[in-house]
């Protein structure tokens, strides 16, 4: 065995003379796990935030389809405004119901998102 592995053993092993040299300590054992919660709440509010970001992101990404759903349609049907998400499903141009709900302005054709699951 080398020096460094047997460095290592030493350090894990604590093979003392004295009772109180064997294994770990309770301030050993209570660091550690203070180290591990600290890390483990960094990463689960790391996570919870891109969860959050990526829902913000599809429902911006939706919001986007629909609108341009709405523009493609007025200029195919000589400038009318669908009423709903309902028509421009019916008439192909977008392919599924979208989540949340969207009110078209009839007026201005401008989509606006109300809820979003």
């Amino acid at each position: 065995m080398t020096k460094a592995i047997k460095g290592i053993c030493r350090i894990f092993n604590r093979k003392g003379n004295s009772p109180f040299e064997k294994g770990f300590t309770l301030i050993e054992m209570l660091v550690v796990t203070a180290i591990l919660a600290a890390i483990a709440t960094v990463v689960i509010l790391n996570v919870t935030d891109f969860i959050g970001s990526g829902h913000q992101e599809a429902s911006d990404t939706e919001l986007h389809n629909v609108q341009t759903a709405v523009v493609v349609y007025a200029t195919s049907h000589n400038g009318t405004i669908p009423e709903n998400t309902d028509a421009l499903v019916t008439a192909g141009y977008l392919v599924s119901d979208p989540h949340g709900t969207y009110t078209i302005n009839q007026t201005s054709g401008e989509v606006t998102q109300e809820a979003y699951p």
